[in-house]
């Protein structure tokens, strides 16, 4: 009986390498293609956006820049002018800057593609609370800790986004030497947890606030109408060699749409990959076609740190 079953298990086993092999065509149906919108906007820059249509699962290019297209911005429905082109699928608006507290629509038409148009307001801008710094040692390097308070409006749901951007002399490692070249680069943070009375914790937890790219975004779902203490810590690597670091800590305003966006940014950036992941569609606010248009406002404050450790 066992070497019966030997037999047959192997039999199973080789049956398969000489089975046949029949190539099935898939007729894969083309999307549509449709006009992609890249752009955010501020009051303290001119207006700038890119311009690209969507791909073919198909297609090997990574982008497919509109050269010849038409977009025209409107303030508040009246028309500030048509965006001009300047290469690589960027267009912009000379002489004109957006304004908070205002309502933006932009109309974009390419040959051969859907005119698409969308809308996002500017909110207006929230001044960033004083900077509190300490510096701490832990277990591997120092840390530099940054607190600051958000004194939100009531009466209104708002979106946040914090930045903070190094700026020092570059090192050169090959010299062991720091030169006079400044360099600006964003420094990465997190949050410090179990600190002031437990908002911040309950917030991390709740999941309101999420980082996308070097930014971290928020909304006001836990504390409207209320002051909010940020805690935040800064490792030394951002540092680098440099003896001063001139930091600039930034607190946006953001409209609805770039919030969306980014939520839904990071969600996707978290399941890529998973194949047991639901799947997340990116949030756009173009209507009839893809990206996004929306914008901020923002308030900044420098801090100057004497770094003993620099060269």
């Amino acid at each position: 009986m066992k070497r019966r079953y030997s037999i047959y298990i192997l039999s199973l086993l080789i049956i398969p390498l000489f089975s046949c092999e029949k190539i099935i065509e898939i007729d894969i149906p083309d999307s549509e293609r449709k006009i992609v919108v890249n752009g955010l906007i501020n009051p303290d820059s001119l207006v700038r956006i890119n311009l690209s249509r969507s791909l073919s699962v198909l297609e090997d290019n990574d982008f497919v820049y509109l050269e010849n297209a038409s977009a025209s911005l409107f303030e508040n429905d009246q028309q500030v002018g048509d965006l001009q082109y300047q290469g690589d699928g960027f267009y912009f608006l000379p002489d004109f800057l957006p304004a908070s507290e205002s309502t933006y629509r932009l109309e974009v038409s390419s040959p051969g593609l859907q005119s698409v148009s969308a809308v996002t307001e500017l909110p207006n801008p929230i001044t960033l609370g004083d900077l509190d710094t300490a510096t701490v040692a832990n277990e591997w390097d120092e840390e530099l800790r940054i607190s600051f308070t958000i004194s939100d409006p009531g009466n209104e749901q708002n979106r946040y986004a914090v930045t903070i951007f190094s700026t020092f002399k570059f090192f050169d490692w090959e010299t062991m030497m720091q030169t006079d070249s400044l360099v600006t680069e964003p420094a990465y943070f997190s949050f410090i947890e179990g600190t002031g009375d437990g908002l911040q914790d309950r917030v991390i937890e709740d999941r309101t606030s999420v980082f996308f790219g070097n930014k971290m975004f928020l909304t006001d779902a836990l504390f409207n109408g209320h002051d909010f203490e940020i805690n935040l810590t800064v490792g030394k690597y951002a540092f680098f060699e440099a003896d001063t670091i001139w930091m600039d800590v930034n607190l946006e305003h953001v409209a609805e749409p770039y919030y969306f966006y980014a939520i839904s940014s990071n969600k996707y950036q978290r399941s890529n990959g998973n194949p047991f992941a639901e799947p997340v569609s990116v949030y756009t606010n173009i209507e009839k076609g893809l990206g996004l248009f929306s914008g901020y406002t923002s308030s900044s404050k420098q801090l100057v740190i004497t770094n003993s450790g620099g060269k």
